[in-house]
């Protein structure tokens, strides 16, 4: 456990609340009658996200934060022609990744139509908001910033800079996650919305209905924070990409556990979770059945706990600033040990029934499973002791060894 004291980058009361926000635009989606998944998920969000940001100021105090970038007190006279120039580097990269959308077939598929919704009728709103976005910061901004990637960007478009590729291989990876995880995470944020729009959330303390309405009440509250996070990418708010992982292995180990990537290897190499049957059955009438329902729901909730502390932070394969508390105090990695053991207690592997693969087939998934998340933990370490406050966390740590 962390006993030394060491800063967060936002504090915890931040998360909370939007997830109070979060359980409010529920109940407003249902009073409101909302028919549309995509529009009931763009409510949710919205409602969720706005207080997070307010938070930020007014608890966290971003911009009291020596690293704050802006002082708004302070304003002086906007450079236009830079704005201009930066405006139109980030219209090339969204041209870009557009284009990619277009041109991969992945995309083409029917799960990603919320997502191609989504941006028909964002796009325009993102269009007009981009040149003044760039002049308030310009207004507001500390000082000149001599490396900005989308003014070095412009500058290497219009042939006026060679290319830095420290800055720019930055800029495009930082784009790349956001490109590839925001589409994934807003489909399934739509396919919650939809289930719960259709069936409701049905409440029942019967074992296996409360374990149901538990994992989807979870994955429900951390992919509406994950999604935000992808979002919210903004140095105003302080939840910028501060770096971004560089190395091949980090971003395998970290793609190879979603969607397209994950299915192939699940399909065709070793299938785990959904072999055999599932805990309630084998403890059907058992002792056991309601301390192991309780083990269940606390790893759960730790994975869910771990995603809120972010607040509108998330991300995977980056730095966005360094939290330290909630879950994170107890452990370097409790999103990942909790998801692991969750694993083991869902679908035991060891347990021996006519209905399940062979016990040693599944035992060797599991851990392959396991191994996978410990190699990422390892990439995630790897990258973020380029932050001082990162080492000054894993230093708290062994003090409390």
């Amino acid at each position: 456990m962390l006993k030394s004291k060491i800063p967060s980058a936002i504090r915890l009361r931040d998360g909370f609340v939007g997830v109070l926000f979060f359980f409010i635009s529920l109940i407003l989606i249902k009073l409101l009658n909302f028919t549309r998944p995509l529009s009931a998920a763009l409510f949710s969000l919205v409602l969720t996200a706005l207080p997070m940001i307010l938070m930020s100021f007014v608890s966290s105090k971003v911009h009291l934060l020596p690293d704050y970038q802006f002082q708004f007190l302070n304003p002086h006279k906007i450079d236009y022609p830079i704005v201009l120039k930066k405006s139109f580097a980030l219209f090339c990269l969204w041209a870009f990744y557009i284009a990619l959308y277009l041109l991969i077939p992945e995309y083409q598929k029917e799960m990603y139509l919320p997502f191609g919704r989504l941006m028909y009728r964002m796009i325009p709103l993102m269009v007009l908001g981009v040149i003044p976005y760039f002049a308030l910061c310009e207004r507001y901004k500390k000082s000149v910033d001599l490396q900005d990637p989308y003014l070095h960007l412009a500058h290497v478009i219009i042939l006026k800079e060679k290319p830095r590729w420290s800055i720019l291989s930055q800029l495009f990876l930082g784009w790349t996650v956001k490109a590839f995880f925001f589409p994934l995470m807003f489909t399934s944020l739509e396919a919650k919305m939809s289930t719960f729009l259709v069936n409701g959330i049905s409440f029942s303390l019967e074992p296996r209905f409360f374990y149901e309405f538990c994992y989807q009440l979870f994955f429900a509250i951390d992919v509406v924070f994950v999604t935000i996070g992808y979002a919210l990418t903004f140095k105003i708010f302080h939840s910028h990409i501060r770096s971004t992982e560089k190395t091949f292995i980090g971003w395998a180990i970290a793609l190879i556990c979603y969607i397209p990537f994950w299915p192939i290897l699940d399909r065709f190499y070793f299938h785990y979770y959904m072999e055999g049957p599932p805990w309630w059955f084998w403890l059907k009438d058992s002792f056991f059945q309601i301390p192991w329902l309780i083990m269940i729901v606390l790893c759960l909730g730790t994975y869910t706990f771990a995603t809120i502390s972010f607040g509108i932070r998330f991300s995977n394969l980056t730095n966005r600033g360094i939290i330290t508390h909630g879950p994170y105090s107890w452990m370097k990695h409790p999103a990942y040990v909790s998801k692991c053991l969750a694993w083991l207690l869902i679908s035991v592997p060891f347990i021996t029934h006519h209905q399940a693969a062979n016990p040693w087939i599944r035992v060797t998934a599991l851990i392959v499973l396991w191994g996978i998340y410990f190699v990422r933990a390892k990439t995630e370490e790897r990258h973020l002791k380029s932050d001082p406050h990162y080492l000054a966390y894993i230093e708290g740590f062994k003090k409390s060894a």
